[in-house]
């Protein structure tokens, strides 16, 4: 029986095009611009990871504040304790004055926060934030 398979060595593969790709770069040509390549990568994904975190820890607040709102019993203090747990929890920045809460005249809870995150990139690129927070719906009572 006779094979149909075809040899793929580095002689005949395209007429020797492909074999001189593989032997520059076992020379160690190209090197330069992998490590590059590499470089340009790790910083897209350090920067990305960096500027996207903010956002992250406001999405789990937001989320939780959410939460809180909808299904909680506990008074303001109670509230506002186990919300600056969450914050300390993320690491978020947030001055106890810039955390309120308040009591609708409808009994429903109303909630907000606010603070600036500063994003420090590469010890030079400064980004900054400027969260906001609203939670619930009504007049203060």
């Amino acid at each position: 029986m006779e094979s149909n398979r075809k040899s793929y060595s580095l002689e005949n593969v395209s007429g020797g095009k492909i074999c001189g790709k593989i032997l520059s770069n076992i020379r160690g040509e190209g090197e330069v611009k992998a490590i590059l390549c590499l470089l340009t990568i790790g910083f897209a994904i350090y920067a990305g990871i960096g500027l996207w975190l903010p956002h992250y820890k406001y999405l789990i607040l937001k989320d939780e504040m959410n939460q809180l709102a909808e299904i909680t019993t506990m008074n303001n203090d109670k509230l506002r304790q186990k919300l600056i747990e969450q914050i300390e929890s993320l690491e978020i920045p947030i001055k106890p004055k810039d955390l309120k809460i308040f009591r609708t005249s409808k009994g429903e809870i109303l909630m907000r926060a606010s603070w600036e995150h500063d994003v420090y990139l590469f010890g030079r690129f400064v980004k900054t934030y400027d969260f906001n927070i609203e939670v619930g719906e009504g007049e203060v009572r």
